[in-house]
């Protein structure tokens, strides 16, 4: 499958000239996107770390995140790829970081981030220089791929999209790129609260089937349509900076908000009893007994290492 390449042609960020010596500019890589299957979903970050940029990588972490190069979401203790792989039928430390982009865009998802380039003293969100910020042409990405009609982005990173210059007009306009863009909030779904506290004034409500019914109509009109429909959903982070949700709870609405899974994947083997496509880890009656197991791994310094148990990126620590 032909895939546009996941490594920024820029060349490795330069320290500023005008700035502190700890400041540095950095850019994004380039969107993760399928030239054979048509794009659905878009999933956007908010701008590389140092260690997606493949800063000071560790043998560990380099088996840990699939490779040694820069990666979108590319830290190896960001468990987006991890919850990627349940969704999409890999393991992380298992495949080659390519392989696992074949298998992500194979569903029809598109990654990329929102912030293009920046100034920034470190690898957290918090350390961006907003007043560096420029944007990426994320409207100049959905006109040309229409078929994208859903749009996922982590909390922290929707915080970016509406205050940045380049999408904050286009979030309250619904205009950009010479098109009429209706951003909807679907009802009843897992996201629907932390969507609408985040995006909700730029959206109006609606159900699965009338989100449904309105693409549908655009779709038949063709080049006519007047207006794109894009959902927006806004996801928990899945960095280890948002310690509050569990990697599992974490898990399960990514699948369901962000990969369009009802109930766990048919492949989807839970780490807590075993069973296959029956229920998510996080629903699982010894999800508990599972974390005191791991806990005691830890304590004696067992098997606690990613690479040789491929499951640890779900613990968290028990209740009790």
């Amino acid at each position: 499958m032909k895939r546009r390449a996941a490594a920024s042609p820029r060349p490795p960020a330069k320290r500023s000239a005008t700035s502190p010596a700890s400041t540095v500019r950095t850019h994004s890589l380039l969107p993760i996107i399928s030239l054979t299957v048509p794009p659905e979903v878009l999933i956007l970050g908010t701008h590389p770390s140092r260690k997606s940029l493949a800063e000071s990588l560790s043998e560990k972490e380099v088996r840990m995140r699939g490779g040694a190069g820069p990666q979108n979401y590319g830290h190896s203790q960001n468990i987006f790829w991890n919850v990627a792989g349940s969704a999409c039928g890999f393991s992380r430390h298992a495949v080659s970081y390519e392989k696992q982009c074949e298998a992500f865009t194979a569903r029809g998802c598109v990654l990329w981030d929102v912030v293009r380039s920046c100034l920034g003293k470190g690898s957290l969100d918090s350390d961006i220089d907003k007043s560096t910020m420029e944007a990426n042409d994320i409207p100049g990405l959905l006109s040309q791929h229409p078929t994208i009609r859903r749009i996922c982005i982590a909390k922290t990173a929707a915080a970016f999209l509406c205050h940045s210059n380049g999408h904050a007009a286009w979030l309250k306009t619904g205009e950009a790129a010479g098109r009429r863009w209706d951003f909807v909030l679907r009802t009843a779904s897992p996201a629907t609260a932390e969507t609408a506290s985040v995006l909700g004034k730029y959206c109006r409500r609606a159900t699965g089937s009338e989100i449904e019914a309105a693409v549908q109509k655009e779709r038949a009109a063709g080049d006519g349509a007047l207006q794109r429909t894009v959902e927006l959903v806004v996801l928990p982070s899945t960095s280890p900076a948002n310690a509050a949700m569990s990697p599992d709870a974490k898990e399960k609405v990514w699948h369901r908000a962000a990969y369009g899974y009802e109930r766990a994947p048919a492949a989807y083997r839970c780490v807590g009893c075993g069973a296959v496509g029956e229920h998510w880890f996080v629903d699982c009656d010894r999800n508990e007994e599972w974390r005191r197991q791991q806990m005691e791994k830890k304590t004696r310094g067992d098997l606690f290492v990613e690479e040789v148990d491929g499951d640890r990126w779900l613990y968290s620590k028990p209740k009790a």
